[in-house]
């Protein structure tokens, strides 16, 4: 067995690395579907966004999501100045649930970030809600993909595969028009899409 020395720290989040990672992060963008023919996103300056995203929670032992602050809002708020966010929790109650509908109504568009909504009906029960007020929607699967089986008629969904800054950047840049969503399913979606899609 050969004994290589370990690297130093400073490689961490040098600029070879980062520039992998966006890279990464560009090309793994999906769109699974845009029924709703919102992207790319075309508001006038004046009108808002309203951003709903859950709290991450670590979903495995070696998981460290619960140290990640996911920057969606910000990322869209590069590209378009009236932008607010709305933090929910990973596993929001009805009374939760209540109070984000209440504040959102009246944007003009809204984007939700789920994790692992396939497995959290609160997560879920909000998407469907809000498809009731008739406000534009895009939600974005910040994690797994398999997110949409639970609102299945949710016309403009994306995936990311992650939380971290490159996914979210790369994420502004492709729904305002200025990077291509090239990724593609690495997994079936059951009933709705086979990987690959």
């Amino acid at each position: 067995m050969l004994n290589h020395p370990a690297p130093e720290l400073s490689v961490i989040q040098c600029a070879e690395h980062m520039q992998v990672a966006n890279e990464i992060a560009e090309k793994s963008i999906t769109l699974v579907r845009d029924h709703a023919n919102l992207l790319p996103i075309r508001l006038k300056p004046e009108q808002r966004i309203a951003v709903i995203v859950p709290t991450p929670e670590d979903l495995t032992p070696a998981d460290t999501s619960s140290y990640v602050t996911p920057q969606l809002a910000e990322s869209l708020r590069t590209y378009h100045a009236h932008v607010d966010e709305f933090v929910i929790s990973s596993t929001p109650n009805e009374k939760e649930i209540a109070s984000v509908l209440k504040q959102v109504n009246g944007y003009d568009l809204i984007v939700i970030g789920t994790i692992n909504a396939f497995h959290q009906n609160g997560q879920a029960m909000i998407v469907r809600e809000i498809q009731k007020m008739n406000i534009p929607m895009l939600v974005v699967a910040l994690r797994l993909p398999y997110d949409l089986a639970a609102f299945p008629e949710v016309q403009t969904y994306l995936c990311t595969y992650g939380i971290l800054e490159p996914s979210m950047r790369a994420l502004g840049r492709a729904v305002f028009g200025h990077g291509a969503m090239t990724g593609h399913l690495p997994v079936s979606i059951p009933g709705l899409y086979e990987a690959g899609s």
